[in-house]
């Protein structure tokens, strides 16, 4: 019987493969390549980082920490949000600041701003603003914009956009993080796992992704995920056509007053925001929770409490 594999781009999928140690350091390894590799790496308590903004963008995060101090938050975005770049920004300043907290009231004063490196990397099932489109992944950190050199390197951010390894081939994979990042992006799609000759442990993902070896609760918690997920994308896709066509409309009749560039964009927005709207409307009207609502409309309870 041929093999039928997840979709590890929600929530259960995405934590099925990432929240196991082994899986988790082997990625962290070929995105980092560094001389000295991570030899262990243990999960964070979600009380010791700062929480995500369920209402943004789909978040599935995972936090842990490797054997010499170093921190790295690992999430999966689904969207993109008006100030996605803000919020990374936020996140690492958040998880640098956490540092500095004391165990004892009199050890205040006592700290010498030294700081452990944290890494935050964002998969991301959507495309980034920017002025080079087919960039696939992307590394920031603080640069001396004169010299070109790094200012400080403890802080560290990668942006790796999965929407470009649609598009590839496996020939064109050819780091080991492209090969991660194809995997994942296509997983769902495969007959068998490519690269299992190159990278042995994807022999072992293959086996655990494979939808037969869920158990009964696995499968439940899997379909419940990716109900959400197909739900998600289809309220985009719906918004995105009825309310580009509706806001168009609006648009045009702004134009004579706006201008009509202006006036087109802004009737886009509002018919969006319109389409939302309804369809979070007809969510409450079949008892759905709101914080499913919140999550897949991206309003907040008080927008839907007054609907």
């Amino acid at each position: 019987m041929m093999k039928k594999f997840m979709n590890p781009l929600v929530d259960a999928g995405f934590k099925r493969i990432f929240g196991r140690k082994m899986y988790m350091r082997e990625f962290l390894n070929d995105l980092l390549m560094r001389e000295h590799p991570i030899r262990h790496i243990w999960f964070l308590d979600k009380e010791m980082v700062p929480d995500s903004d369920r209402d943004h963008g789909v978040v599935y995060d995972l936090y842990c920490e490797a054997d010499n101090g170093e921190q790295f938050i690992v999430e999966m975005q689904y969207k993109s949000h008006q100030y996605f770049k803000e919020r990374t920004v936020y996140y690492m300043a958040r998880s640098i600041v956490a540092q500095s907290r004391y165990e004892k009231k009199e050890d205040r004063g006592k700290w010498d701003y030294r700081l452990t490196p944290v890494y935050c990397i964002y998969l991301l099932n959507f495309h980034m603003e920017s002025d080079e489109p087919d960039t696939r992944q992307r590394k920031v950190m603080l640069t001396d914009v004169l010299t070109n050199k790094v200012f400080y390197d403890h802080m560290t951010m990668y942006f790796l956009e999965l929407p470009i390894y649609k598009k590839c081939t496996e020939k064109e994979c050819e780091s080991e993080i492209d090969k991660w990042l194809y995997v994942l992006t296509n997983m769902n799609r495969f007959k068998s796992f490519p690269f299992k000759k190159d990278k042995p442990i994807f022999m072992q993902m293959e086996e655990l992704a494979n939808l037969s070896t869920f158990s009964k609760e696995e499968m439940l918690m899997y379909e419940k995920s990716l109900d959400n997920y197909r739900i998600n994308r289809l309220v985009q896709e719906t918004c995105r056509d009825e309310g580009f066509q509706e806001g168009k409309e609006q648009g045009l009749k702004q134009g004579i007053e706006q201008g009509i560039e202006q006036g087109i964009e802004q009737g886009i927005e509002q018919g969006m925001r319109k389409k939302v709207l309804q369809i979070a409307r007809k969510m409450k009207d079949t008892q759905t929770p709101i914080d499913i609502i919140m999550e897949i409309t991206d309003l907040s309870q008080d927008e839907i409490e007054k609907l």
